[in-house]
């Protein structure tokens, strides 16, 4: 007793420490509203949880409110309940009971398996998981076996318009293993009723009719399902004695959407009648779902023709034959053709019209030369199964060449590489291209390349110094049976020009008030484009913008009228060829464009004698850099007198008549228009 009891004990220690690390043990709840009854049903989410609470059992608390109400009462205890006693379980009382009821009865008090000290742990460890998985699918299959299991209540004290909050927890308290209580809400008005599943689809097979209907939506409320079969739509029998459990456990696609039943059938071809009901965890059964019938029908196919040969008759005509057992031609239906230019698939219908069963040859008018041809021969029986032969290829003789490439075009760059593209060719067996070139049109083309070339682009090389300025190219397409088409016509591609032209020289210029005006003599070459004038202000070294360009050699000269006033200014004139060489620069020349003529200044000038000389002053100017003071000479001209920064000049040497005048310099450099000339006073 002492030994059982240690390995008892070593036993539920292993599943404590298994359970711990899968999930936190849990108690799971639901209910059912009826008129007069609130039913709850609970179960342990694992089988060492199970376990513990079987000498012990549950606690049921309950707390209710108005439904209108936020409020809720606290919670009682309304309900103890544990497993039956054993004494429940006497011979005179088991006619009382169902099935599963005396299974649970079994699973509480049975006797355990006669195992010998040396039988393995793990053999306890699958008997103990199995009486767990075996009580909670008898506790939904049997409302009396969920009684009996303590996992079941029937709350009977309830009224209309509440609302009751069900909250149900372990007897047992175990520091080492803590079992999280479960809870429940129920709408005393809310009736719960119970809808009838539906079958989603169904499939005749080979003497079996396969029945789908989802585990998803309202289906997962039921825990089991009963399938019923009829052969005239009004008498039903049932398929399956015991609640009919979908498995979670095959990895195949269809099992984890839907459940699945296959019905086994006496005979192809003859109507049965489907339906089903569930079975919820309080153990009822659901209205039935909405019957659907199905016909088993043959899925063996014909026997696989074989021998697939055939004859070339000329460049479109092959002629198929093959092999196929007479004895089944009875079951044929016929025969389909099938052709592709792959081996493997994407095999086109080409007999529109089945074949007689009793034909074993045809003559495909169509086929392709171009393409490989890959043949298949389908047999196809009265019951639309079929079966197809291997594939066979058939090889035709190709003498027709493709056509010449067209769009045959390129260029040649400044390092010497050729650029050289064209269209592809439309024949679906052309294997490439070959290219020749030649440096003169009328001599003998040699071959680019001694491979075929794959695509419809070539980068060629040629050397950039030659004597020759024009390099011919032609093409032709290969297929793959090595026929050549005609040449391309020839591509003419003149060679890259590494010589700029001679530089063109500016020859005359003038300054204009409001512009300037460039003349120029242009670059010599004849391979000459264009010329552009070039422009840099002196205060913007190296920055030359481009002020005019033309390709009209009649045009020599250009009126620059964007300049500012007084800017120094440098202008130079390039040619460009035709290959976008620019010339060297030529000849610079610079300007000072005209100064801009600023407001004329009102100055009261003054000119006094004084002895033998003249004073002259006037009113002091703002931002004035000079003033520049004239007067009249014995012909009446004025000439320059002095320049100074103050306002007062001395002529020693005046003549009688003399006149005096000034112009101002502004601090930008800007110089004003004369001032109104005066007159000596005092003479």
């Amino acid at each position: 007793m002492k030994t059982k009891l240690i390995n008892i004990t070593f036993l539920c220690l292993i599943f404590l420490v298994a359970k711990a690390q899968d999930s936190i043990p849990a108690i799971k709840v639901i209910s059912k509203v009826e008129s007069k009854r609130i039913i709850l049903r609970w179960a342990p989410t694992t089988d060492v949880a199970w376990h513990i609470n079987k000498p012990l059992g549950y606690k049921i608390e309950r707390s209710s409110n108005d439904v209108d109400s936020d409020k809720f009462n606290t919670f009682k205890t309304i309900a103890e309940i544990k497993p039956w006693p054993k004494s429940n379980w006497t011979v005179e009382k088991l006619s009382e009971y169902d099935k599963y009821c005396i299974i649970a009865a079994e699973i509480l008090y049975g006797h355990q398996s006669n195992l010998n000290e040396n039988s393995k742990i793990i053999q306890r460890a699958d008997e103990f998981s199995n009486k767990y998985n075996l009580a909670m699918m008898s506790a939904d299959f049997s409302s009396q076996a969920a009684d009996a299991l303590g996992l079941r209540y029937e709350d009977k004290d309830i009224e209309p318009g509440k609302v009751y909050i069900y909250r149900i927890s372990s007897q047992t308290n175990l520091d080492y293993y803590k079992i999280q209580p479960g809870g429940a809400i129920a709408y005393s008005s809310v009736l719960d009723t119970l809808f009838a599943p539906q079958i989603n689809q169904i499939n005749g097979g080979d003497r079996i009719n396969l029945i789908k209907w989802k585990k998803e939506g309202d289906n997962m409320k039921y825990t089991a399902f009963y399938i019923e079969r009829s052969e005239d739509n009004i008498t039903y029998s049932r398929l399956n004695k015991a609640p009919y459990i979908s498995s979670n456990e095959l990895r195949i696609e269809l099992f984890k959407s839907y459940h699945v039943y296959i019905d086994s059938v006496d005979q192809n071809y003859k109507p049965y009648w489907y339906r089903i009901c569930g079975v919820s965890p309080f153990g009822e059964t659901s209205p039935y779902s909405d019957p659907v019938w199905s016909l088993a029908r043959d899925m063996t196919p014909p026997t696989k023709p074989d021998q697939v040969r055939s004859i070339q008759i000329n460049q479109r005509s092959v002629k198929l034959l093959w092999n196929f057992p007479e004895e089944e031609n009875g079951s044929t239906a016929g025969f389909y053709i099938g052709r592709s230019s792959n081996v493997q698939d994407n095999f086109e219908n080409i007999t529109p019209v089945i074949l007689d069963p009793n034909i074993r040859e045809f003559t495909d008018t169509s086929a392709n030369p171009l393409v490989p041809n890959f043949y298949i021969v389908t047999a196809i029986d009265t019951a639309g199964n079929y079966n197809i032969s291997i594939s066979h290829y058939a090889h035709l003789v190709d003498s027709v060449p493709p056509s010449p490439p067209v769009g045959f075009a390129g260029f040649i760059d400044s390092s010497g590489l050729v650029f050289l593209s064209w269209t592809p060719n439309h024949e679906a067996d052309i294997m490439g291209y070959s290219i020749h070139f030649s440096n003169h049109k009328d001599h003998v083309f040699a071959n680019v390349s001694n491979n075929i070339i794959r695509s419809n682009e070539y980068v060629d090389t040629i050397m950039q110094k030659s004597l020759t300025e024009e390099i011919f190219y032609k093409i032709v397409a290969v297929d793959k049976n090595y026929n050549y088409s005609d040449f391309s016509p020839v591509l003419v591609l003149k060679k890259p020009d590494q010589i700029p032209p001679s530089f063109a020289l500016i020859n005359h210029y003038k300054v204009y008030e409001k512009y300037v005006k460039i003349s120029w003599i242009n670059s010599t070459s004849s391979d000459v484009k264009k010329h552009i004038l070039y422009r840099m202000a002196k205060a913007e070294p190296n920055v030359w913008t481009k002020v005019f360009e033309t390709d009209n050699k009649s045009i020599t000269s250009f009126e620059d009228a964007d300049v500012k006033p007084k800017t120094t200014y440098f202008y130079k004139i390039n040619a460009v060829d035709d290959a976008l060489l620019e010339s060297k620069d030529g000849n610079l020349v610079e300007i000072i464009s005209k100064p801009e003529a600023n407001e004329s200044y009102t100055v009261n000038l003054k000119a006094t004698r004084e002895n033998d000389r003249v004073i002259l002053n006037w009113d002091t100017i703002q931002n004035v850099k000079k003033y520049l003071i004239y007067k009249t000479n014995k012909e009446g001209k004025f000439i320059l007198l002095d320049a100074l920064k103050e306002n007062i000049a001395i002529d020693k040497n005046p003549h009688t008549g003399s006149e005096y005048a000034m112009r101002i310099i502004s601090l930008d450099g800007v110089y004003s228009d004369f001032i109104k000339p005066v007159s000596i006073s005092n003479q």
